[in-house]
């Protein structure tokens, strides 16, 4: 589906950008330009892509996501810009600044649950411009809110939906580190009838199916099971996120008990340990949902071997069909509406998942 296109990933060099490059290439890309603040970077990661046997070229540039200038040169000259960098307090402003300007097609892997808040309240800009973006358009977040949305769809009258995810890869970059430190001691929440703080001893222990073992389990928000929420009308959502290792869940424990006792940097840096040394296989992701109601219970569970390999699969299928869609009315979308747009299940299993729906059944 990428032939013919062009499109350009910040944060290119990086391990999901490099995937993504590779993939899109593969899948008969016209152009793939690899953009970062690093040029020597960029250029390097260009040069490792182009010695792959594909028909299209890939180039490097040097583009600061903080760049309104950068970014909006990007827009206006690739179908898509798949965003991959982290992050940071300006990225949100940048990014709403270029798509007002110049319009185009924006793909947000990267989350933050307040970068997300700050571009829907520039729908109107966009609108006007004509820009489109999809957020949340990883495996995490992305994969929960599409896999609570199938199992409440197969349910028909849900009245509450249950999600459960674990994601273990052999690295992790820092900002997704801080995003699962940050995710479980600050935004862990519940909606039943309403959002409310989740209490320090909600926590789960759980086995996973795919042999990912068993870890704690902390509920999170993510801005997509609004979304979720509203579109399903449901009275109740929790989405249950395990952790990386016991290391790991014991030091996102300690934080929510200790609060700012236990310093970020601090908490951070034993993660990070805990990474080095004690981060065995097996790998890969699993995700469960759970809808419920007037007696029936509905179950879909959905896993892959490799987290990064899942991310660039669901970013590309999200930049694709981004890049193809000419009729959309919105501006802005989360990944899991962009994806009902299609076969979600039959998109899934060909980009390597395997899918369970399991029939409704006497609860």
């Amino acid at each position: 589906m990428a032939d013919g296109l062009s499109f350009a990933i910040l944060g290119g060099y990086g391990q999901l950008g490099r995937g993504v490059a590779a993939l899109l290439l593969d899948r008969g890309a016209d152009r793939v330009t690899i953009a970062g603040r690093s040029l020597e970077k960029a250029g390097k990661a260009a040069k490792d892509l182009a010695g792959r046997d594909c028909a299209g070229h890939v180039v490097s540039e040097r583009a600061d996501a903080d760049d309104v200038d950068a970014l909006a040169d990007l827009l206006s000259s690739h179908d898509v810009v798949i965003h991959a960098a982290p992050l940071d307090s300006v990225a949100p402003r940048t990014m709403c600044e270029a798509l007002a300007w110049a319009g185009g097609r924006l793909v947000l892997v990267s989350h933050g649950t307040d970068a997300i808040a700050g571009l829907q309240a520039a729908r109107p800009r966009l609108e006007q411009a004509g820009a489109k973006m999809v957020v949340d358009t990883g495996a995490d977040p992305g994969l929960p809110g599409l896999v609570g949305h199938l199992a409440a769809e197969n349910h028909g009258a849900a009245e509450g939906v249950e999600i459960a995810a674990r994601y273990r890869a052999p690295e992790v970059g820092r900002a997704g580190l801080a995003d699962i430190l940050d995710g479980g001691t600050e935004a862990a929440w519940v909606y039943a009838d309403g959002w409310r703080r989740a209490g320090l001893f909600e926590v789960r222990r759980r086995a996973w199916p795919g042999g990912l073992g068993a870890s704690l389990a902390i509920p999170i928000y993510l801005p997509e099971l609004d979304a979720l929420r509203a579109r399903h009308n449901l009275q109740g959502l929790t989405l249950w996120h395990g952790g990386l290792n016991h290391i790991a869940d014991a030091i996102v424990s300690l934080r929510r008990f200790m609060g700012t006792f236990l310093p970020k940097k601090i908490a951070l840096a034993a993660i990070e340990a805990s990474m080095r040394y004690t981060n065995r296989p097996p790998y890969g992701l699993s995700i469960v949902g759970v809808a419920r109601g007037g007696g029936r219970t509905v179950r879909v569970a959905l896993s892959h071997n490799d987290v990064y390999a899942a991310t660039a699969e669901i970013v590309i299928w999200c930049a694709e069909r981004l890049a193809l869609d000419h009729q959309r009315k919105s501006s802005f979308c989360f990944a899991f509406e962009l994806l009902n747009d299609a076969n979600p299940i039959q998109g899934l299993r060909e980009s390597g998942f395997n899918v369970m729906i399991k029939p409704s059944m006497n609860a």
